[in-house]
């Protein structure tokens, strides 16, 4: 299976970053091909709602969204990783969402169906506030639609919260769930 993970934080080394790290080293490497790509090393213009991609089935801008497109094209599983941010995905990630608009418009306005089927998405998301009752409302609405314009059925939720209080690291209980994700993750 083709494994893309995308990292759509601004700082290495810190809580998403280690729990995608951690997802990503208990995957079986001898049944998949894992690609990472960290969005903050990428030159990815903003959408600027042109409709250009709603007429030609391509987006009309020539920049790195261009190596996401054909990684999310070939990928059967894509792993979406990000802080939240009030209450939605890190910026680096929403610019990069709203560049999927391209596959919205081939598959609602132009009818043409481009993308392999079967497709899972999951979501990695850390947050620095305690989450009263574990939901993430504005993360989930944003990454449904995305999921759904690349044909990837939004198949779970990893939701770390209070983490800053208590980082990733330390968090035991979690690993174990990341881990016991990442091995089943088929």
């Amino acid at each position: 299976m083709k494994i893309i993970a995308i990292y759509g934080g601004p700082r290495l080394n810190r809580n998403t970053d280690q729990m995608l790290k951690r997802y990503l080293e208990n995957i079986d490497i001898n049944k998949n091909t894992i690609e990472r790509v960290d969005l903050k090393d990428l030159t990815i213009s903003m959408c600027d709602a042109c409709y250009y991609c709603a007429k030609n089935a391509k987006c009309k801008f020539n920049d790195d969204m261009n190596l996401i497109y054909k990684k999310l094209d070939e990928a059967d599983i894509v792993i979406l990783a990000t802080p939240m941010f009030f209450n939605s995905v890190s910026s680096l990630t929403k610019v990069m969402i709203d560049r999927c608009q391209m596959y919205w418009s081939k598959k609602f306005l132009l009818k043409k169906q481009t993308l392999k089927k079967g497709k899972k998405g999951i979501l990695l998301i850390t947050t620095g506030a305690k989450q009263k009752d574990k939901t993430i409302p504005g993360v989930s609405l944003v990454v449904d639609l995305f999921f759904k314009s690349i044909d990837a059925k939004f198949t779970e939720t990893i939701l770390i919260d209070n983490t800053d209080n208590k980082p990733f690291e330390e968090r035991t209980d979690v690993i174990k769930h990341v881990i016991s994700s990442a091995k089943s993750i088929y």
